[in-house]
């Protein structure tokens, strides 16, 4: 560390922000899910759609399907729990 001290225990939260670096605190008990996608397709040309399979056209109706799931309502403390998707 830069200035030499040690650290007995530290929180780390949300690194987001609304409109400046450390304008608004958010608790991200909830918790996540991951997990790999992979969607085979055909490569071809725009002109011939007919001639290859759009990956991105192939998960589409899946990744909207759980976009669209109600997982909850949320409460008093937290927004409902809703499906991200992440690169």
């Amino acid at each position: 560390m830069a200035r030499q001290q040690r650290l007995d225990w530290c929180i780390v939260g949300e690194p987001s922000s609304t409109a400046l670096v450390d304008d608004i605190v958010k608790n991200g008990w909830r918790g996540s899910l991951g997990a790999p996608l992979t969607v085979r397709g055909v490569e071809g040309h725009v002109a011939y759609p007919h001639l290859a399979k759009n990956p991105i056209h192939l998960a589409a109706p899946a990744l909207s399907e759980q976009a669209n799931e109600h997982w909850d309502s949320g409460n008093a403390f937290s927004l409902r729990r809703a499906f991200r998707c992440r690169t």
